[in-house]
């Protein structure tokens, strides 16, 4: 085992990435916070058990092909059957080391932010349909509210526009419910002197002359009274 600059043990480093996929590389520590030391593990495959207890600070970027041969070696309880050593590796520039990591923390964000993003939308739908669906329900209840009012407006208006019809049909004959002003009221029929009613008097009726003559009853029979 070999030993840390930093001492036996070292804090634990933020954790950034996930045991995510295959080629991770990562510190291994005790059961206990803080407990880090020179010792790290490489991935077989996605662990995401690891994720928070262990810290992954980076992963294989060639080489792949000498976890398949290190997986081929088989275990038992946990350790390797014939000792597995790693004598050379390669090392990244720090530059190239900061893009890396950088790419990294901007994939994470840009998922977490599609993530955000589509939690939104699905959000916003949801209140654009609850909407929706008040606005139908408003616009049915006033719907109803006025063809209540017409109806009841349809019954008690009926006599008025029967009325109205008729004043209309008068004035489209010319006639008029109301005098004019330069008008003046009808006079009853002024009684027709005994001459004119001599004329308009049938031949049977008795002639003034006679004795029998009773002009009351010609009023009668011309119903001027």
């Amino acid at each position: 085992m070999g030993e840390s600059i930093y001492g036996q043990f070292f804090r634990d480093e933020r954790f950034l990435y996930r045991h995510d996929r295959r080629g991770i590389l990562s510190m291994a520590k005790g059961n206990f916070r803080n407990t880090n030391n020179s010792q790290f593990f490489v991935t077989f495959g996605a662990c995401p058990w690891l994720d928070g207890k262990h810290v992954a600070f980076g992963h294989v970027q060639s080489g792949l092909e000498v976890l398949d041969e290190i997986e081929k070696a088989g275990t038992e309880r946990g350790k390797p059957l014939r000792p597995v050593e790693i004598f050379a590796c390669g090392e990244v520039l720090s530059e190239s080391f900061f893009k890396l990591r950088d790419s990294g923390v901007a994939a994470q964000r840009r998922e977490r932010n599609t993530d955000a993003r589509v939690e939104e939308q699905r959000r916003e739908a949801t209140r654009i349909a609850a909407a929706a669906e008040e606005d139908v329900h408003v616009q049915s209840a006033a719907l109803k509210e006025e063809e209540d009012g017409n109806e009841i407006g349809r019954h008690q208006s009926a006599p008025a526009r029967g009325a109205d019809d008729g004043k209309s049909a008068s004035w489209e004959r010319g006639e008029s419910s109301e005098p004019a002003e330069d008008e003046s009221p009808p006079t009853p029929p002024r009684p027709v002197p005994s001459a004119e009613r001599t004329k308009e008097r049938p031949a049977l009726l008795p002639s003034p002359s006679e004795p029998n003559f009773v002009p009351v009853e010609v009023y009668r029979r011309h119903k001027y009274f």
